[in-house]
């Protein structure tokens, strides 16, 4: 017979190359309503993910808020959607998105988020101010209405007479001015 000969070789394949990542446009996000002072990123509210190149098409994108804690963190499923949470502070933020690719060579870019307050500050003015007087002028102090704000910031009152619309100056969080009688 045939003799055949057989050769055998041993290799690894390696895969050396970096994948990269390049971040889209800077988001912003708006806290519309509540008592809080933060913002919950919502299924969605990412439209645009950064753009990755790798030379496989097995890799992981994940989000992860700065200065935030371990829970702040998403993670991209292959239709682009997201699971995770990210919960925002009022401000500058920063998601550091880190593609790593089988090999686990990996890549990150930073995305500027700001989150902004809408949310009105609330008032409280309390009850009426009756006053007896005895001349054609009465002499009233009132005292500032209560305020409050989602984030904690201070809430600056004004007062402004409806019949002459003069403002009236708040001295220790009183008003006193001279009303007319009616």
């Amino acid at each position: 017979g045939n003799k055949v000969n057989v050769c055998e070789w041993s290799f690894n394949v390696t895969d050396d190359d970096k994948p990269s990542i390049t971040c889209k446009a800077p988001l912003e996000f708006e806290i519309k309503s509540g008592d809080q002072c933060v913002y919950v990123l919502q299924s969605g509210d990412i439209t645009e993910l950064p753009e990755v190149y790798e030379n496989s098409s097995l890799y992981t994108l994940v989000g992860v808020l700065q200065d935030g804690t371990d829970d702040d963190k998403i993670t991209v499923n292959a239709d682009g959607s997201y699971t995770g949470s990210i919960t925002f502070q009022k401000g500058a933020n920063t998601i550091r998105w880190t593609v790593t690719d089988g090999a686990l060579n990996s890549a990150y870019c930073d995305q500027s988020v700001t989150v902004l307050d809408k949310v009105a500050p609330g008032i409280n003015c309390g009850v009426d101010v009756s006053v007896d007087a005895t001349d054609c002028n009465a002499k009233v102090s009132i005292v500032a209405p209560e305020t409050s704000d989602n984030c904690g910031g201070t809430v600056t009152s004004s007062a402004v007479r409806l019949d002459t619309k003069a403002a009236l100056t708040l001295v220790d969080n009183e008003a006193t001015d001279n009303f007319p009688i009616g």
